[in-house]
């Protein structure tokens, strides 16, 4: 009997940000994932839905994937979800309630949105019980995206949660980690922090708080005097006003770790145990003081982690943009590597 060919299969993670478009096709064979295309996008402020679309329509001229076919995330306000308990049953028993369990949970009209879930694990405190994911999207912005995506030639297999695409890039990139130990893991980006708290690879907590690099961006237009759209570059590279922009940020990153801490305390009082480390992504994440900063509120660990570090690259792959770059693709590479 002659062995079969190998298959090859391609998948493209295409992140939708509010200051970027990060796209990302890897292609897969043998267990082998390769990146073989990466792309980002810059959408001019006002970040409007026109020049979103103009954006992704720029993107999708240069990028050309093998296959148009597209896997995307939303994240709040536009898609909410809560962890919650319920009897056992089946899975499909599950999704058959899940209209009514939802409106107990779910601060929208349950008319107005998409609705799934999935079962995680048996609860810790009783075993007559098990954990489940409950996620909601807004079916008015899902199909403005999915119309918007259509204009530029795509089509879209699954949308995900942007906190829960990074996570399994996350736990991709850094492989089995110890259960016993609560994993923070951050991705800052422009509007938002994604915040997921999570033992091996089992989530057990998720935020996205609304403090990230546009707050930055703005305090440091005001300490500077400068537009708002000529300070992100300070964000990345501060040079010789390193100190000037770090003390410009503080309040910004006093306020997220405030509500950092509000998260972390409700996490310690659900489940009685606190953070023991924190890895952080997104295009903030290369800010020269968010780590100390980070380290400095929390008297935790804190690390940089690079989305991309454990993917092959394909020879035609800027190895310079991928090490510079790869911290903000980590919604794109969890979001290419779902089945």
């Amino acid at each position: 009997m002659k062995n079969k060919a190998p298959v090859k299969v391609v998948r493209v993670g295409l992140d939708i940000g509010t200051r970027l478009i990060k796209a990302l096709e890897l292609s897969s064979e043998n267990e082998i994932s390769r990146i073989t295309k990466i792309n980002l996008a810059e959408i001019a402020l006002p970040a409007t839905p026109e020049n979103t679309a103009k954006a992704l329509a720029k993107l999708s001229e240069s990028f050309k994937p093998a296959t148009n076919e597209v896997s995307i995330s939303l994240s709040a306000p536009a898609a909410i979800v809560r962890f919650i308990t319920m009897p056992n049953m089946k899975e499909n028993d599950l999704m058959n309630s899940l209209n009514f369990e939802a409106e107990k949970y779910i601060p929208f009209n349950i008319n107005e949105v998409f609705i799934d879930a999935c079962i995680l694990d048996a609860a810790a405190d009783d075993k007559n019980q098990m954990r489940v994911l409950l996620a909601a999207a807004k079916k008015n912005i899902v199909n403005s995206t999915l119309e918007m995506l259509k204009q530029s030639g795509f089509s879209v297999s699954l949308i995900d949660i942007d906190s829960f695409a990074c996570f399994n890039a996350f736990c991709k990139s850094n492989g089995p980690s110890d259960e016993s130990r609560s994993t923070v893991l951050l991705n800052i980006g422009h509007t938002h922090t994604n915040v997921v708290i999570a033992r091996g690879t089992k989530p057990f907590f998720t935020r996205d708080i609304q403090i990230a690099g546009a707050d930055m961006a703005k305090a440091i237009s005001q300490a500077f005097r400068i537009e708002e759209k000529d300070s992100d570059k300070f964000i990345f590279d501060p040079g010789e006003k390193s100190d000037q922009v770090i003390e410009a940020v503080r309040p910004v990153l006093r306020s997220l770790a405030d509500e950092l801490r509000l998260s972390f305390g409700y996490y310690e009082n659900q489940y009685g145990k606190g953070v023991d480390e924190i890895y952080v992504s997104g295009g903030v994440s290369r800010f020269p003081g968010i780590l100390n900063s980070l380290e400095e509120s929390f008297e935790t660990k804190v690390s940089t982690w690079n989305p991309l570090s454990k993917f092959e690259k394909g020879p035609e792959i800027d190895a310079g943009l991928t090490e510079k770059a790869g911290v903000q693709f980590g919604v794109a590479a969890g979001l290419a590597i779902r089945k």
